[in-house]
């Protein structure tokens, strides 16, 4: 019976040992996959903390191109709003020109009409070399050019203005 209950403590002891396989085993496997889970979620980590670098660079460039582009804008604004004002000034002196020459046309044919001369202008209102005056004391014609009036020494129609 001693041996009965050997045998039968023994069955017990290797089925205690069998169960301690099992849970050793068991722990084992759950350490591996834990160490695995460690590796996992440190090589995830690192994946993400190299994206958000990657990300923080991309947005630092793309903010400094969109303060350049502001910049060029506002820029751009500037030069638009100078040459607005400038072409509005440009208009106003051509306008004013405009009138100075009207002005100046109309005085020119006045104190044409007063000294009595005829000038000749082709079609770009150039001088032409056949313009003539009528003197008022001979009746004749006198040759006018744009050197100077040949009925006169020295004279010029700035000089004959004068005298008017």
């Amino acid at each position: 019976m001693q041996s009965a209950g050997l045998s039968a403590d023994l069955r017990g002891k290797n089925a205690d040992l069998a169960g301690i396989t099992e849970k050793l085993a068991a722990s084992k496997s759950q350490y591996d996959t834990d160490e695995r889970m460690r590796n996992l979620e440190y090589s995830l980590k690192k994946l993400s903390q190299e994206t958000l670098q990657t990300l923080a660079s991309t947005l630092v460039q793309l903010s400094q191109e969109k303060a350049d582009r502001e910049t060029l804008r506002d820029q751009v604004k500037r030069d638009t709003t100078n040459l607005e004002r400038d072409l509005i000034s440009y208009a106003g002196e051509q306008g004013s020109l405009q009138q100075e020459a009207k002005q100046y046309v109309n005085h020119e044919r006045d104190v044409l009409a007063k000294l009595k001369l005829s000038l000749n202008r082709n079609l770009l209102g150039e001088l032409s070399g056949n313009s003539k005056k009528v003197h008022p004391l001979s009746g004749g014609a006198r040759s006018r050019t744009r050197g100077g009036y040949s009925g006169r020494p020295g004279g010029t129609i700035e000089s004959l203005e004068g005298e008017l």
